[in-house]
Parts: C-alpha cells; structure tokens; sequence
C-alpha cells in the first residue's frame, strides 16, 4: 500500500547484503583466516540476489508485516534459513571449490544474520522517523475504530498519524483527494455489507478493510494481523493493458515449461486411469469463467463413469449456504464417485494438469479464482459473482491459502481479494506458493 516504505526496505537489505560480504572479508583476512579475497566477485553477487530474492518470496519488503515486529523477526529468521540453504544449493552447482573455504561460508551466514538483525530491529525504527508520516482516516459507521486508533498512536515507531474517526460518508469527503489512507472498520454485518461499502471507495481511494467477518482467514503474508483480525488493503490494481498483456504471456510460457516439466504424467496417468477403471482418459466439464462464459474444463478423469451429481449437488448447495458435513474440512470427502486412484490424483492435485492446455487457448489463467460449475452459480447470492470479475485460473489465494479448510464465504472474499488487487508480482508468489502446498497435500482431498 505504501511503496516508498517498501523500496526503502528492499534497498536496506541490499546495502545490507553487500556490507555483510564486504565485512566478512575485510575481518577474515584482517585476522589471517584467509589470504586474499577468494571468490568475493561471486559471493558479491550470488549472495545479495538470493536474499533479495527470498525476503521477496516471504514477504520481508512489506511495511505492514514490519508492523507485527516479534513476528517480522520469526519472519527474518526463516528468511536467513532459506537463503543460507538456497546459497548451499547454488554453490554446490557453480562453485563447488567454495566448501573447501568452510569458514568463509560460515562467517558469511553468521555475519549477515547480525548485520540484518541489527538492521531490522534498530535501523528500520530510525529510518521511518525520517519518511514522511502516513495519515490515516478510520471510517466505522459506529465510530467504534476496534482499537485500531489506539494501536497506532501507541506505536509511533510505524510514523502512522489518525487524522480522525469518521460515522458517515459526509464526514468522509473532506478528507478525499489529500492523499490520506482510510481505514473501513465493520463491528457488524456480513460481507455483502462490507462489499458496498467498498464500493464507495473502488477507484478513488486505497482502503484497508478490518472487519470480524475474516477472523477466519489466517496467515496470509500480505496483510497485517491486529488482535487475530486482518488489516487487507485494497489497491484497486490489476485492470491496465500492461499489466494483461504481460499475465498472457506468462500464462502461456507457464503452461509451455509446465507441460514439458510434467510430460512423464502426460503419459503415465493416462496409462494408469485405463489400466484401473472403464471409461476415457480425459474428463470434459462445463465451467463459467470471466464474466460467466462456458468453457469445457479439461481433467484427468478421477472418478467413475455414468456418476450421479446429485450428491456433489446437494453439498454444493449445502456449502454456500454455511452447512458443512466433514468436520473441519469445506469439501466433500469420502466421495463414492472417486475412484482408487482417483483420489491419489486429486490429494496430489495431478488431476488439474490438462488445464494448462485450457491456459494455451485462453479459458483460464494460471493464477485467478477456481472456475465454477453452472449449477453453483444458480446458488451463489449476488456479491459472490464478484469472483467471476477476473479470468478463472488453476491457482490463487484460495488454494494457496485456505482451500478446503475455509467456509464458501471467506473463500470468494480471497478471490475477490484478488480481483481487486491484482499484479504481475501477485501473480508469481502465488504460483510459487503453490508448489510446497501440493507437495505437502495440504487441504486437498
């Protein structure tokens, strides 16, 4: 939401990477550990790219994560970790020689660590004193602000001024327009409440939203989490031809790597599906995308031919009415359609594969909201075709970070989530926060 606080934090940890490497070498030939700066051009430039890359894959260059700073610590921590074994990686591939020098591998890890520690929890403080301040206008229809204008008066290492609490609209609209941030809080009402009021604010406006009705969205990096409850800010982005013209083409070099990288399944789930049930290969649904359009969905087939859909029907209609019948799980399990090794399929998600041909003919992207069935349409209520404001895809905030562990409702808000803010950057962390998702199997079924 505020980019300069975010550069300012990515070009920080830069300057910081290559003074740690710098330092490294200046201290270990100072104290006679080496003799002469081996492989200082390769560390100088494979070691700030990694953490660069990393602290982005975890989120680190995020003022609002900076503003939970125990858990931004954790966070550090885990980013160290996974740079540290990403270098390991990396030089073991390119510079084998290198493990020969063991204590300038270790000082190097130990050396950043400190200097990025020490950065984080000293410089980062001092460094937002000096940025301009953020204002900030929190509008409740109650005038109840949740604690929130609290929290930022009590914390002023955040540089965060609230200007004023507001009840109505009218009060609102003298601060439009004077780059001022507006924080919606909502004690009460459902999402299809919250959605109105943030239409008053779509396109005019950056607004964050805090409201109990997503205390059950847990742990998405983005978003800053105050008393269990998330600050989500909406950037009004992801609609300008740039931005759609470059989705297109990594949709369609993704779908082509993809294929190539999954060719053994290509041809050896097709093998194994004919070896352990009748029917066809593939399995060809009916699903809306973008503005409600038909498209047939390909699938490797995982369940038995000449099923009923009564039963999938009938959970579906149960779902997004807020029923569920599998315990903690917002997913039909058990399910007597599926076959053996339907189910291996489906837990290792290697039954979506054949989408990635639907993403080379333009029905589906790689990231977007899951394309839904026609009969669910007819049960969903009018703020939930929202989702379907953006092009459907194979993954995206709901597989990342609920999919079948979430109720219906707070499912469609992280697709709409998504559909409001949108980016190239968005785009890639999700794929790749994807991966470790089918790997460990988490929430699917």
């Amino acid at each position: 939401m505020w980019r300069d606080r975010d550069l300012t934090f990515l070009i920080i940890d830069l300057a910081s990477a290559l003074l740690g490497v710098g330092f490294t070498y200046y201290l270990l030939i100072k104290i006679h550990c080496i003799s002469h700066p081996v492989y200082i051009r390769y560390n100088l430039t494979s070691i700030p790219l990694i953490i660069l890359s990393v602290f982005a894959y975890t989120d680190m260059f995020n003022f609002m994560a900076y503003l939970d700073r125990i858990g931004y610590i954790y966070r550090t921590s885990k980013s160290m970790l996974y740079s540290f074994f990403l270098y390991l990686i990396v030089t073991f591939i390119f510079k084998f020689g290198l493990f020969h020098s063991r204590i300038l591998i270790l000082s190097l890890f130990v050396v950043l660590s400190i200097i990025l520690y020490f950065e984080k929890i000293v410089i980062y403080p001092l460094l937002l004193r000096i940025l301009p301040s953020r204002s900030v206008v929190i509008y409740s229809p109650d005038g109840n602000a949740m604690g929130l204008d609290r929290f930022f008066k009590t914390h002023r290492f955040a540089n965060i001024k609230v200007i004023d609490v507001v009840k109505n609209m009218r009060e609102l609209e003298k601060f439009r327009g004077n780059k001022i941030t507006f924080i919606l809080v909502l004690n009460k009402g459902g999402y299809q409440e919250l959605l109105k009021i943030l239409g008053d604010f779509m396109d005019k406006e950056k607004v964050f939203v805090y409201s109990e009705v997503n205390k059950k969205i847990r742990d998405v990096p983005y978003w800053f989490y105050f008393a269990g409850i998330p600050l989500v800010p909406f950037r009004w982005s992801g609609r300008s031809k740039a931005y759609l013209v470059s989705k297109r083409i990594v949709d369609i070099m993704g779908s082509i790597v993809a294929i190539i990288v999954f060719l053994p399944f290509f041809i050896s789930v097709p093998i194994i599906i004919k070896l352990t049930s009748e029917g066809p290969v593939f399995f060809k649904q009916i699903r809306l995308t973008e503005g409600m359009k038909p498209f047939p969905m390909l699938k490797f087939r995982s369940m038995y031919t000449n099923i009923d859909d009564e039963v999938h029907k009938k959970y579906v209609k149960n779902l997004i009415k807020g029923e569920k019948k599998d315990g903690k799980v917002y997913k039909l399990t058990n399910d007597p359609r599926v076959t053996p090794v339907g189910y291996f399929l489906r837990k290792t998600s290697l039954d979506e594969l054949p989408q990635f041909f639907n993403v080379l003919k333009g029905h589906l992207s790689i990231v977007g909201p899951r394309p839904p069935l026609d009969y669910e349409i007819k049960e969903y209520e009018e703020w939930h075709k929202l989702r379907l404001s953006v092009k459907q895809g194979i993954t995206g905030m709901w597989q990342v970070f609920g999919r079948s562990l979430l109720p219906f409702d707070e499912s469609v808000f992280l697709d709409i989530y998504y559909a409001y803010n949108r980016s190239l950057w968005l785009d890639i962390h999700l794929i790749l926060q994807t991966i470790p998702n089918i790997v460990f199997g988490k929430g699917a079924y």
